[in-house]
């Protein structure tokens, strides 16, 4: 398992920018390690996390999540969720892109930028579906997908508050194919002025660094 965790304090972290109405947090980056025991497609995931701890209080109109030079063979390995570890609200951006009831899913891969938010139009599965094996979905926009593309909201986080620790789960449920993320970012929309809450002394910003992983392709029959 591989965890970054990184503390935003009050509204000028030095790694988010905030202002009336918008508050912008960036996670780290790292491997996302390879799951399915055996290399098989099981259900034994493995994890990347990241988490940022925001300590401003204002509810959440709108909320985007960025993934920063994210890189993963095979598209239908991963699941990734963001959370809000004060809530437990929980909502999937994607889910196995390609795969309806088993399977190994898409064959596509991840390679860039890919953000998503409720009013975005692009269909990552679509996008997936246009593309061979080893080739890159398109970075760009999405709406967030869940189980055979079911439909997956980040409006589930609306009227929440921003306060507290937020988590970007990437999970593999196969072997052989891996990847990493180089950082990312939820960016959220906000009711009038952020409001920041008291800090704690000795509060600051700590975090591993990125390894670079080299994927290795699976081989099928």
């Amino acid at each position: 398992m591989v965890k970054h965790a990184m503390s935003v304090f009050a509204l000028l972290a030095l790694t988010g920018v905030a202002s009336a109405g918008t508050l912008t947090l960036s996670g780290g980056g790292g491997v996302v390690p390879l799951g399915g025991m055996g290399g098989t497609a099981g259900e034994d995931g493995n994890f990347f996390r990241s988490t940022v701890s925001v300590f401003a209080d204002a509810p959440i109109t709108d909320i985007t999540v960025r993934l920063l030079d994210f890189e993963h063979s095979w598209a239908g390995d991963l699941i990734i969720t963001l959370e809000n570890m004060t809530t437990g609200t929980s909502v999937e951006l994607v889910h196995r892109v390609g795969r309806i009831d088993s399977g190994f899913g898409d064959s596509s891969d991840f390679h860039g930028d890919y953000a998503f938010n409720d009013s975005y139009t692009g269909d990552l599965w679509t996008a997936a579906s246009t593309v061979s094996m080893m080739q890159a979905i398109a970075p760009g926009e999405y709406a967030p997908s869940s189980q055979g593309d079911a439909t997956s909201s980040l409006g589930d986080f609306i009227g929440q508050s921003t306060l507290g620790d937020w988590m970007l789960s990437i999970e593999d449920r196969a072997g052989a194919d891996s990847g990493m993320i180089g950082s990312w970012e939820v960016m959220f929309g906000t009711v009038g002025q952020v409001v920041p809450m008291p800090m704690t002394a000795g509060l600051g910003l700590a975090g591993l660094g990125t390894v670079c992983l080299t994927a290795t392709r699976r081989r099928r029959v």
